[in-house]
């Protein structure tokens, strides 16, 4: 049987906005948003195990029925700490629970507006076989109507690859599309990606993962998201639009019936 892990990042420290991952975002935590749309993954069968890795005292706290909390080592949670460190110290300590996953999913907190179906898009792109990992990504120049926010790139350009030019057959109710990872330096678009990964949320494979030491392999599937779910919230203009959004009702973070 497969085992699917979802992954939840928050450590307590952030430069920009202290504290954003506890912090009241449109009537609740923010972190709650990703707590209640794990929660949702579960129970449709997405996932199997949720975990939280942080150093936040407040975010475990704050962690409901059904959500494990691994507590991350002080050298895992400054912020020359990497992602990737972080992650496989909380599946490793997952597996020590849980047994062995098969397919690892990261949920990011910083991405309130995520759609559940959307991430179940993800993860089912990889637990279906469909790409060895997969990604949420949002067209350049794609803009929410209600705020302006739009994507900018960063360190993660990705050009789509064309169903006719690679031969795809794509199962019902999985993304768009693959891609390929075209630039990987920070606001360089001199290979013309036409995509920007949003970071809402990533899967792939587990060994690919360890061995490889990356959440995204050369080609990846993609799930398509509007600008309105594709806010990572990095600075207070990333806060206040996606919040003037959450409180507009313009998000579906409920469970699709399937």
């Amino acid at each position: 049987m497969t085992g699917r892990i979802g992954i939840i990042l928050a450590r307590a420290g952030s430069v920009r906005l202290p504290g954003k991952n506890t912090r009241e975002f449109a009537g609740k935590p923010m972190i709650t948003w990703t707590y209640e749309r794990a929660l949702a993954l579960i129970n449709l069968g997405h996932l199997d195990h949720v975990v939280v890795s942080t150093d936040d005292p407040e975010v475990i706290y704050l962690a409901p029925e059904g959500i494990e909390a691994i507590e991350r080592p002080m050298h895992l949670a400054t912020s020359s700490a990497t992602s990737f460190d972080a992650a496989v110290h909380a599946l490793l300590n997952a597996e020590m629970r849980f047994g062995r996953m098969d397919i690892v999913s990261l949920l990011q907190p910083t991405s309130p507006l995520a759609s559940v179906a959307s991430v179940a898009s993800v993860i089912r792109s990889v637990s279906c076989g469909f790409a060895g990992s997969a990604i949420t990504a949002c067209a350049i120049g794609e803009r929410d109507p209600s705020t302006g926010w739009t994507p900018t790139l960063k360190s993660n350009g990705m050009r789509r690859i064309t169903e006719i030019a690679t031969g795809l057959t794509i199962p019902t109710k999985n993304p768009e599309g693959q891609f390929n990872i075209v630039s990987m330096k920070r606001a360089d678009d001199f290979d013309n990606p036409t995509h920007v990964i949003t970071g809402a949320a990533y899967s792939v494979e587990r060994n690919a993962f360890v061995e490889r030491g990356a959440f995204i392999l050369s080609r990846c599937a993609g799930t398509l998201v509007p600008a309105s779910e594709a806010i990572d919230i990095d600075t207070i203009e990333d806060w206040d639009a996606a919040e003037k959004i959450a409180l507009a009702g313009a998000i579906d973070n409920v469970a699709p019936t399937e």
